[in-house]
């Protein structure tokens, strides 16, 4: 496993697309966590979430689409092309990766 991975590595190093792609695919799935946590408490939880120390009070609402819509716009730009138009150098394929990615079991 190690080996696969370390050979992974060096083969893709060379290329940035590809090392830069890889960087995204590890933060997307993070970034969408957090923009989807906000987004449930905002909308199955909104009066109702109250097990926290630090409560937002008559803010939370703002909070919560607050951190829906910065999350989004972050989610947005890690996915998006580099640069335009697209071609091969710039292209970035974390939503190839994404896409192919099994479910978590």
């Amino acid at each position: 496993m190690y080996i696969f991975g370390a050979a992974l590595l060096c083969t893709i190093l060379p290329s940035q697309v590809a090392f830069t792609s890889l960087v995204s695919a590890g933060g997307v799935p993070t970034t969408a966590a957090y923009g989807l946590i906000a987004l449930l408490r905002l909308t199955m939880t909104p009066n109702d979430f109250k097990s926290s120390k630090l409560r937002l009070g008559a803010f939370a609402k703002y909070f919560y689409v607050a951190a829906a819509l910065f999350n989004a716009l972050v989610f947005s730009v890690q996915v998006s092309p580099f640069f335009f138009p697209v071609t091969a150098e710039t292209f970035n394929f974390v939503s190839g990766l994404l896409h192919f990615s099994p479910p978590p079991s």
